[in-house]
């Protein structure tokens, strides 16, 4: 069967439910190819037309520039392609939630285990919105490769998670370009100890050590979303870029600190891979409260994890999960309370190497979120069925656990966060998760204020109106930071992969040959030297620079699976259009028809 979806553009969304035994990898290729012939073989006099969205350059420079490459070389090979500059916002609508687009170019965010693909490309998410398979894809062997990969441990689980990178290589339904390199800028006068990401997570703001005074006052930080300040809800549908401020509020079971995951709210816990299911047993740690004076208990965690995989509470026929985390609830089969302190967590047949991931989740208070399970409302807004109030509430003045609490904001583009004394890191309660975060927070407040872009954000630090900016893939500052003297440059690994998107329900784009077709107009050697100023990696894979990367997928000067028509960024063009005509395309008057 080729690999394509339901053309229908009529509905209010593109995303259809998925038919009974659909997928198809290059496996039917020649099916497919077949299927392209036929189609071109009709009369046809129409362009090929496309439409790339992505964000403005004040927005995403980066972004702006790959996907004005990709327009000039599609129009280069005859198609016609136009591109539209949305808001962020607009664009995360359109590609995350309403599926309204044919192409675009954007970041998607990664996952520290290749499980986070499951939920980026498996089927059964189809539909549902956030980064849960956007492009629309069905492939039977992709799907089974992805649920494999659960099951699997060491060696066995490596082999699988290859076979599905070739899968993702051979299909396309997004062409992975380059990871960037985050850039941020920090000075030493208060703080130091910065790591080399800067303030890329809560645990590098408590790695963060004060000069002089233990705490010190202020940690002044800088960045440019605004939905930093604007909302604090940690599951919300507005897919914020990384939801550092609201980690610092809402804490999970267990917190990534170096390699691995290990106890955070947990005081330990203990796997059990014996029995048919997976499961484990979490135990609190002693004493944990809510930052409203309310205890924390098992009972909230139970109530977290349905709530996150339905949060209507079951009141519903169909179930409304928190999107955000919903490749890691996906793990949850059920949640059993067995005392006060102590929960069991049954993950399926997922490993526990696996099933580790469901424990990262944030653990929100039940006596809060218990009342936002109804159908949201919003004043003058179209509100999707879909969405309940849990998703679209601002929560400003938010209840978390974390090391800070809320304490005001003095203006719309400020916060005021303020340490929370009944801490555990800071009661100096047993042991804490890692030495490197031992004591807590080493500030009495943390200002976290919005700048309009990623210049006027460096430009405070350089002020000393702020000691750090969040960190950015805006190659463009490097020069602000390396002129300022008091200032210091920090460039780490981002989690985020620069990467073209396609709807595959689109029927010229629902074949694989198309796509792979299109994804070799774009040398990502030259974009990561030219529009990334060399603060990045070129990819051909979402899994770059990890060991689960196969040998036959691992970047050597070029794309080993869809290298680039041409060289050092010029196309060559007769070669690319011959690539269109082995597909099955038709030439007229230089331009490529459509079907």
């Amino acid at each position: 069967m080729c690999d394509s979806g339901d053309s229908e553009r009529s509905a209010p969304t593109r995303r259809h439910l998925l038919a009974a035994g659909a997928g198809a990898t290059l496996g039917a290729a020649s099916g497919c190819l077949q299927r392209v012939r036929t189609l071109v073989d009709r009369p046809a006099t129409d362009q090929l037309s496309l439409h790339i969205k992505t964000l403005p350059a004040d927005a995403d420079g980066p972004a702006t520039r790959i996907a004005r490459f990709l327009a000039d070389r599609m129009e280069t090979v005859g198609i016609e392609a136009d591109i539209t500059l949305l808001r962020e916002d607009e664009l995360r609508r359109d590609v995350l939630t309403k599926s309204e687009f044919d192409v675009y170019v954007y970041r998607m965010p990664l996952g520290p285990d290749p499980d986070f693909l499951r939920a980026r490309l498996h089927s059964v998410f189809k539909g549902e919105p956030g980064w849960q398979n956007p492009f629309g894809i069905t492939s039977i062997e992709l799907d089974e490769g992805l649920d494999e990969q659960r099951r699997l441990a060491s060696g066995a689980r490596r082999t699988a998670v290859e076979s599905v990178l070739e899968t993702v290589a051979e299909l396309q339904p997004f062409v992975p370009v380059a990871v960037a390199d985050e850039i941020s800028a920090t000075r030493n006068e208060n703080f130091g100890n910065w790591r080399p990401n800067g303030l890329d997570s809560p645990t590098g703001f408590l790695q963060v050590e004060a000069r002089g005074s233990d705490p010190a006052g202020t940690l002044r930080v800088v960045g440019t979303d605004p939905r930093t300040v604007e909302s604090l809800n940690p599951i919300a549908a507005q897919f914020r870029d990384r939801g550092v401020v609201t980690g610092l509020l809402y804490e999970p079971l267990g917190r990534r600190v170096g390699d691995g995951v290990g106890p955070w709210l947990a005081r330990d816990w203990e796997w059990d891979e014996e029995g048919a299911n997976t499961t484990v047993r979490v135990r609190l740690r002693e004493d944990l409260s809510w930052h409203d004076g309310e205890s924390l208990t098992a009972e909230d965690v139970a109530f977290t994890y349905r709530f996150l995989n339905d949060t209507t509470l079951g009141d519903r026929e169909a179930t409304v999960p928190a999107p955000r985390y919903r490749g890691r609830t996906s793990l949850v089969a059920d949640v059993e309370v067995a005392s006060a302190d102590l929960v069991r967590i049954d993950v399926g047949d997922a490993t526990a190497e696996v099933g580790e991931r469901a424990l990262t989740v944030p653990i929100l208070p039940r006596h809060v979120w218990r009342e936002r399970s109804n159908e949201a409302e919003l004043a003058g807004v179209e509100v999707n069925e879909r969405v309940t109030e849990a998703l679209v509430w601002d929560n400003r003045e938010p209840i978390g656990s974390g090391p800070v609490a809320y304490g005001s904001r003095p203006n719309q583009d400020t916060l005021v966060l303020e340490r929370y004394d009944e801490h555990f890191l800071h009661r100096d309660v047993g042991d804490p998760p890692a030495e490197s975060v031992a004591g807590g927070v080493n500030f009495e407040t943390l200002q976290v204020r919005v700048a309009p872009s990623s210049t006027a954000a460096v430009q405070l630090v350089v002020d000393d109106a702020a000691d750090a900016t969040v960190p950015m893939t805006a190659p463009d500052v490097v020069p602000q930071i390396g002129q300022a003297s008091d200032v210091t440059l920090r460039v780490g690994r981002s989690p985020w992969l620069y990467h073209v998107g396609f709807d595959t329900d689109v029927e010229v784009l629902g074949n694989p040959h198309v796509r792979r077709t299109i994804a070799r107009l774009l040398d990502k050697a030259w974009i990561v030297s030219e529009v990334l100023d060399g603060y990045g990696q070129p990819t051909p894979t979402p899994l770059a620079g990890t060991a689960w990367v196969p040998d036959d997928l691992a970047w050597d000067g070029t794309d080993p699976e869809v290298p680039f028509v041409g060289t050092e960024g010029d196309l060559d063009v007769r070669a690319a259009r011959e690539l269109f005509r082995e597909i099955g395309f038709q030439y007229e008057d230089d331009r490529l028809l459509d079907r």
